[in-house]
């Protein structure tokens, strides 16, 4: 692998008595394709809101290009390059399409766009995501699968070293799965790494160079998609004993 973008070193989160994270170590190489799974309340969101800044950890670190951010705000982290997409699309919907991009190119992206370009590179975003041609709709009025389009978008308009895809692919049939798929993996080949969070599992082994498994608040696993479909503790960890 690569000198890592993005190291965590011994991070743990706790909830007063609940362990939510436990020493967790995790490294991504500059555009690697990274897989995080596990069953439901393991801690990989907790992991993310860590890593985005939504959550301080309690102890670890966390580097980004080798540069320590484990107590900076997220809006700094952003600035720096690192963006995540989230679960439930929460666009300004008084805004139109267009408009919900123009906000992270103005402030996110500050400093790597220029101002008479702002309207161009959002245009490039929606070109990228398939969304050009609705660019001066309202955000109001999209369907499931442009919402979370949409929600890409506006991650992607940080011009992010890194994305965390945070279950983009939730509630959408298979055909729109890979669409989604088909965005991420155009992302990754211009360079941007990615971290995804899914439970449909088709899409996480057929996208993943790695995947990592957490249960519990501990890693249990991390390798290659067909290390971790023959691996007994992570079998042990969605189907039990």
């Amino acid at each position: 692998m690569s000198a890592p973008i993005l190291k965590v070193s011994g991070v743990s989160k706790r909830f007063g008595g609940f362990v939510a994270l436990e020493g967790i170590d995790l490294e991504l190489g500059a555009n690697e394709r990274l897989g995080l799974i596990g069953p439901n309340g393991s801690g990989k969101t907790t992991l993310i809101n860590c890593i985005s800044g939504a959550l301080s950890n309690e102890s670890g670190s966390i580097e980004f290009e080798g540069q320590d951010i484990t107590r900076l705000p997220p809006h700094q982290r952003a600035a720096r390059g690192l963006a995540r997409s989230f679960q439930i699309p929460k666009p300004f919907r008084s805004m139109t399409v267009l408009e919900n991009l123009r906000v992270p190119l103005e402030y996110a992206a500050r400093g790597r766009t220029e101002a008479r370009r702002i309207d161009a590179d959002a245009m490039e975003v929606l070109e990228l995501i398939g969304l050009k041609g609705r660019a001066n709709d309202s955000s109001a009025g999209l369907t499931q699968v442009d919402m979370r389009k949409l929600e890409l978008a506006r991650a992607l308009a940080a011009k992010p070293k890194l994305l965390v895809s945070d279950e983009a692919m939730a509630g959408l049939s298979s055909s729109e799965v890979d669409e989604i798929l088909e965005i991420l993996r155009a992302l990754n080949a211009r360079g941007v790494a990615v971290i995804m969070i899914e439970h449909i599992m088709r899409a996480v082994m057929g996208f993943s160079e790695r995947v990592v498994v957490l249960d519990a608040g501990r890693k249990i696993a991390d390798g290659t998609p067909e290390e971790i479909l023959h691996n007994p503790d992570v079998e042990r960890a969605y189907l039990g004993e």
